[in-house]
């Protein structure tokens, strides 16, 4: 690169000396400014992929979807190193952001690195404390779990349950009833559409405030879908509600027994039909299955500024040394929705009553739980984490994230018209001509027409009146 520098600015010089070579070098000398500039960058380009080396998925949703093994051979544990200080340069030029973007894209596999739950001693700690789990606090996990007269203060019909196929453990806070209605109202109201038999329940914890308890136990005795557990309902409580809903699933006595868990956030949007497409792939009794959005080995976030000591440590996916010390976490699926045979909930569930209390939920349960258990996880481009686009649920995903009542009832709207649309076409096709005959039963608010549907909700929506919708 430097010999082709040096003879450029030899020749533009030389031009300028000789008159009768100087028109033609005014057209040559533009174009090899042009080449030495396209040159640099991509000198640039290759020293910066040098240097990074991403070795996740940067979050990246056009990565294809891949499995990765939740624990590998001691003699066989390998994992690339991020060179953090490379990559946040890199991070800061343009050039460095499509380095990132290009390796992301073209990593196809990975080796992972099993990962040890280690911790740094309480009473040395110096710094900013998880709010509610200070150092030295008991994270003696049995003891929440199974140290109570009453774990279950509500459950559904004392007892009688019916399950199904597919059990839904959605997780909600006790003050959120709309958000509870929202999931009444939108994706699974339409439950009898399905084949598959599928039961959903809330589980919420105790509020500090006795009125928003009493008005969770008249929300219960109206709808019979609330789990209460008994313990403090917060969000650095995660972990425990989690377990809370696998004690559930485990010791229920079912009238038929589960085959599946689907642990989802009540602001996720669930589209049953396609969940029901993906049982009909498993087949029959799948075993140690965890699918959900899978973040590999990531590097453990630290702290950027100092702060001062007992400043409570508010910042999510960050964990001070009392809690964890490791370099990385190890692979986990989001917990923003999973979806679990029940032989895994029974191993995880029991491996992770043997770890201690760790407040981020997904990294305890479906990381070091699901390592434990030598369970694949299961990386889905169908379960997406981050917020839905009005077009999501129409093309395959199973459950989006970061919705509201709003989005839900688009996203609802959507999935039926899909849905019947395809039962519309299988029965044309039998019959060989058009019929006035609707082949299903909706109720009559939901029969709509097809032209106005796609007009009012298929991506025609002004962007500003759909934000403002979105936040109401």
């Amino acid at each position: 690169m430097k010999l082709f520098l040096i003879l450029h600015w030899s020749f533009f010089f030389l031009a300028m000396r000789i008159r009768k070579w100087r028109k033609m070098f005014q057209v040559i000398v533009p174009l090899l400014i042009i080449v030495a500039l396209t040159m640099n960058l991509i000198f640039t380009f290759n020293a910066l992929n040098r240097e990074v080396q991403p070795t996740g998925s940067m979050n990246d949703p056009n990565i294809p979807s891949k499995t990765i093994k939740g624990s590998e051979s001691k003699s066989d544990e390998k994992v690339l190193n991020v060179n953090h200080h490379s990559l946040r340069e890199a991070i800061m030029s343009q050039v460095g952001q499509e380095v990132v973007k290009v390796a992301a894209k073209s990593l196809s596999a990975r080796t992972v690195k099993y990962v040890h739950f280690t911790y740094g001693d309480p009473k040395a700690y110096q710094g900013p404390i998880v709010d509610g789990w200070p150092p030295g606090k008991e994270r003696n996990l049995p003891r929440y779990l199974n140290g109570k007269e009453r774990p279950f203060l509500i459950q559904p019909n004392e007892g009688r349950n019916v399950s199904g196929d597919v059990l839904f453990m959605i997780h909600s806070s006790p003050e959120k009833m709309s958000m509870r209605d929202g999931v009444r109202k939108t994706w699974f109201f339409y439950q009898s559409f399905w084949k598959t038999r599928m039961t959903a329940l809330f589980i919420v914890g105790l509020h500090k405030d006795p009125s928003i308890n009493q008005r969770v136990r008249d929300e219960a005795e109206t709808y019979g879908d609330i789990v209460q557990a008994n313990f403090d309902d917060h969000y650095n409580n995660l972990t425990i509600k989690s377990l809370f809903c696998f004690k559930y699933a485990i010791e229920t006595k079912w009238i038929k027994p589960p085959e599946f868990l689907f642990k989802v956030d009540d602001d996720s949007f669930v589209n049953v039909a396609h969940l029901e497409e993906l049982l009909n792939k498993l087949g029959s009794n799948p075993k140690k299955l965890l699918i959900g959005h899978l973040l590999p080995n990531n590097p453990l976030p630290k702290l950027v500024l100092p702060a001062e000591k007992d400043n409570n440590f508010t910042k999510k996916w960050v964990s001070p040394s009392y809690m964890f010390n490791g370099p990385v976490y190890p692979p986990f699926v989001s917990g923003s929705g999973y979806f679990m045979s029940m032989d895994a909930v029974h191993c995880i569930y029991n491996e992770v009553l043997k770890l201690p209390f760790f407040h981020l939920e997904d990294v305890l349960i479906t990381g070091f739980g699901a390592q434990n258990c030598n369970i694949t996880l299961t990386d889905s481009n169908q379960f997406f984490a981050g917020p839905p686009l009005v077009s999501d649920i129409v093309s395959d995903d199973i459950m989006v994230h970061y919705t509201n009542s709003y989005t839900k009832n688009i996203l609802l709207k959507m999935a039926l018209f899909d849905f019947l649309q395809a039962k519309y076409n299988a029965l044309i096709a039998q019959l060989g001509s058009k019929t006035d005959e609707k082949p299903w039963n909706l109720p009559s608010n939901y029969y709509f027409n097809t032209t106005m549907f796609q007009e009012e909700y298929v991506g025609r929506i002004p962007k500003a009146e759909l934000e403002a919708k979105k936040k109401t």
